[in-house]
């Protein structure tokens, strides 16, 4: 995905969205795009960068909000591309190896309008709980964590 375009991203993801007739298969792939997309938040220090990749994905769940899908749908979809639930198949599937830049993006989407309150006070419940696989992220889930305190 590096490298393409603002209309060329849409574009393709798009073309990803509109081929999965399920709201919530839909939303599983958005997220995964979005966290896969989101790896390099970890390394980048270039603001513009950083609200590139952002921009991106908040375009790309606006296409999946355009389906109405409901509040647990996205909460679903988060937890499982961070490895914290398992998916439909009952599977672990995580987006990235290293958390923390799907994490740091997920600061960013929990502060836009197409989530609503109810998807961020569930966010922040599973967050708060004790999981070892975000222990190794500490810093960076004390800023989510944060986050989603003071829009509650």
């Amino acid at each position: 995905m590096a490298g393409l375009s603002r209309s060329e991203w849409l574009e393709f993801a798009k073309g990803e969205l509109s081929a999965i007739p399920d709201v919530s298969e839909m939303a599983d792939r958005a997220l995964y795009l979005c966290m896969r997309m989101s790896s390099p938040l970890n390394t980048v220090h270039r603001a513009d960068t950083k609200q590139k990749i952002c921009s991106l994905c908040d375009d790309t769940l606006k296409l999946l909000a355009s389906h109405n899908p409901s509040d647990s749908v996205l909460c679903n979809s988060v937890l499982v591309n961070i490895g914290l639930i398992k998916s439909e198949n009952k599977k672990f599937r995580v987006a990235s190896e290293d958390l923390t830049g799907p994490l740091t993006l997920i600061q960013h989407i929990v502060k836009q309008d197409y989530v609503s309150k109810s998807s961020r006070k569930v966010l922040h419940s599973y967050l708060t709980k004790s999981e070892k696989k975000l222990e190794k992220y500490f810093q960076v889930k004390f800023q989510l964590l944060q986050t989603l305190f003071s829009l509650q």
